[in-house]
C-alpha cells in the first residue's frame, strides 16, 4: 500500500510536468540564489541560505530541502511541487540520499548525553528510536532490548510523546523517565507499566523532551516507534529484533 500510495504521487508530479513542461523551458531561468531568495519570500521568515537547491534529472527542476521538507522547485521560480520525487523506471527517490543526510546531520548535532543508550558489549551498529513512554509497539520493542543488544546492536532512545503537548500525561512520563539517575532502569520499568516514583532523580533535571520532540517532528516523524538507521533511513514502525539488526547491518 505504502509503494501504491507513492505511485500515486509520482504519477500526479509527470502529470503536473506534462502540463508546465512547455512554459518552463521557455521561460527565464533564474539562478539558484534567486530561486532560494523567492521561496524565503514565500515561506516567510526564512533565510535563503538555508535552503538547498540541487540540480535533478528532471528536466527544468531541482529538488529544494529545506529543513525537513522536501520538493521540486522549477528553474524559472513559477512553480513549485512539496514531497518526494521518484523515478518511476529506476523505482528510485530522487530526494532519498538528501532525506538521508538531512536525518543523520540533525541527529549528529544532539547531544548524546541527553539520549538515553542501552550498549551493545560487543557493538556492530547502532541507530536512533524515537519513542513513547506508552505506546504498544515502542513497549514491545523495548521487551527485545537485550536481545538486540546480544546482535551487536546498541539503541540510542530520543523522547517523542505522541500527544505532542507538554500539558498531557505522556509528556510528564517522559520527564520522570529522563530525570531518574538509573535512566535505563526507569525506561525499562516504565515500558513495563511499573511506577518509578521510588526512583531517585536527578537535581534540578532539565530534560530536552521538546527539543528532542521537535527534532523528530522535522524529520517527518509522526509516530512511534520511529527508528533511523546508520545511513540515516527513517523506518517507521516497530521490527522484530533480528529483522531491525539485520536492517540496521544492512543500511550502514
Amino acid at each position: 500500500m505504502f509503494f501504491l500510495y507513492r505511485i500515486q504521487q509520482s504519477i500526479f508530479f509527470i502529470l503536473f510536468c506534462l502540463l508546465i513542461a512547455a512554459p518552463v523551458a521557455q521561460a527565464k531561468q533564474m539562478t539558484k540564489q534567486q530561486v532560494a531568495q523567492k521561496l524565503a519570500a514565500i515561506f516567510g521568515d526564512v533565510n535563503p541560505k538555508d535552503i538547498l537547491l540541487i540540480d535533478s534529472e528532471v528536466k527544468d527542476f531541482y529538488i529544494m530541502r529545506f529543513k525537513g521538507d522536501f520538493g521540486l522547485v522549477s528553474k524559472d521560480g513559477k512553480y513549485y511541487l512539496a514531497g518526494e520525487a521518484w523515478n518511476l523506471d529506476k523505482r528510485e527517490n530522487l530526494t532519498a540520499g538528501l532525506r538521508k543526510e538531512f536525518n543523520l546531520s540533525t541527529l549528529k548535532n544532539l547531544d548524546a548525553e541527553n539520549l538515553i543508550t542501552f550498549n551493545a558489549k560487543n557493538e556492530k551498529t547502532s541507530v536512533w528510536v524515537f519513542t513513547d513512554i506508552d505506546c504498544f509497539y515502542c513497549r514491545k520493542l523495548h521487551a527485545e532490548i537485550t536481545e538486540l543488544n546480544d546482535l551487536g546492536v546498541t539503541v540510542n532512545y530520543l523522547s517523542f510523546p505522541r500527544s505532542g503537548s507538554p500539558t498531557e500525561r505522556d509528556w510528564a512520563k517522559a520527564i520522570d523517565v529522563w530525570c531518574s539517575k538509573d535512566q535505563r532502569a526507569a525506561m525499562t520499568a516504565s515500558k513495563k507499566n511499573e511506577s518509578i516514583r521510588g526512583f531517585k532523580k536527578v537535581a534540578n533535571c532539565s530534560p530536552e523532551i521538546d527539543k528532542q520532540y521537535q527534532t523528530g517532528t522535522s524529520l517527518g516523524i509522526r509516530g512511534t516507534p520511529a527508528i533511523i538507521m546508520p545511513n540515516g533511513t527513517l523506518v517507521g514502525g516497530y521490527l522484530p529484533a533480528k529483522e531491525l539488526a539485520r536492517t540496521a547491518l544492512g543500511n550502514q
